[in-house]
């Protein structure tokens, strides 16, 4: 990510710099980070849940490309960036669809189209799952959380990607692993520097031990599982979908790919061979193009 500059942002925390505008805006309570650029329709799009994690961070190279067409927010999640992180939250993937659909109604940006990577992209599509009214179109990237959620298993234990996550310690070097891991670029020291410090900020190391504790808990507890399982809803989803995956991705495996292409036949699965598990960041012409066919509706 050599070719993104950083700058501090009003909290004091280095975040990228580019085409857009930071915001901020009360979304069911939670005064929540955002980045804004572009005129038109609105896309919204919704990061991944790694340490230092944020919008601007997961889609630096996707935003300036759909600004030419149309009117993007790249959101950070309650819990992630610079957002609040209430430490009373249950830090679920409901709570993350929530905080999206409140996000959504304040600024009046329904029917939306919604872009997510990994934890993200089970966000985006839960969205749509709950509110078909308000969604118009549907662009996963690389989500073993869909995957799992659709039934698939993998032994994830021997991943490196995982394996990174878990080893996660709260430093510095720790951070660059786990960067290395999800990413077949190498991550700039830059970039180190700047999701540490917001995986650093008050509440964030929190929010992450309060996920953990969710996803260990939710496998052992029906009531969690029925809510978070999708396997008889997402097909029954009429509104136009679309997913991309790296075939080298080392966080959530390809063999999850190939098993949705056989549940998801009405879906376009599309596998790169230059790419990792943030495959926007890895193979950005390629995935810019999908995404903005897609959205354009030029592959349909």
């Amino acid at each position: 990510m050599s070719n993104v500059n950083y700058h501090p942002s009003g909290a004091g925390v280095l975040t990228p710099k580019g085409p857009w505008v930071a915001k901020w805006v009360k979304a069911g309570g939670v005064r929540t980070r955002y980045i804004e650029a572009g005129s038109g329709e609105p896309v919204v799009l919704v990061h991944g849940a790694g340490p230092g994690a944020c919008g601007g961070f997961g889609f630096s190279m996707l935003v300036p490309e759909l600004a030419k067409h149309f009117r993007v927010f790249a959101i950070d999640m309650v819990g992630f960036g610079e957002s609040d992180k209430p430490a009373d939250l249950m830090y679920s993937h409901q709570a993350h669809v929530s905080h999206l659909n409140d996000f959504i109604d304040v600024l009046q940006l329904a029917p939306v189209k919604l872009v997510g990577n990994s934890w993200g992209a089970y966000v985006v599509t839960r969205y749509a799952l709950d509110y078909p009214e308000k969604t118009e179109k549907v662009f996963q990237i690389a989500s073993g959380t869909i995957a799992q959620a659709m039934g698939l298993s993998h032994n994830l234990t021997d991943l490196p990607g995982l394996k990174a996550l878990m080893a996660y310690d709260g430093t510095k070097q720790k951070l660059r692993e786990f960067l290395e891991s999800i990413l077949l670029r190498k991550p700039s020291d830059e970039l180190v520097d700047a999701r540490h410090a917001l995986a650093n900020l008050p509440g964030a190391e929190m929010a992450q031990a309060a996920m953990r504790a969710f996803m260990k808990k939710m496998p052992a507890d029906p009531n969690l599982m029925q809510r978070f399982q999708i396997r008889d809803r997402l097909p029954a989803l009429t509104i136009p979908m679309q997913m991309v995956w790296g075939a080298k991705d080392a966080f959530a495996p390809v063999d999850f790919a190939h098993g949705l292409i056989k549940l998801l036949p009405a879906v376009r699965i599309d596998i790169l061979e230059s790419a990792g598990h943030q495959a926007q960041t890895d193979a950005p012409e390629q995935v810019n193009k999908l995404v903005l066919d897609f959205m354009l509706g030029m592959n349909t």
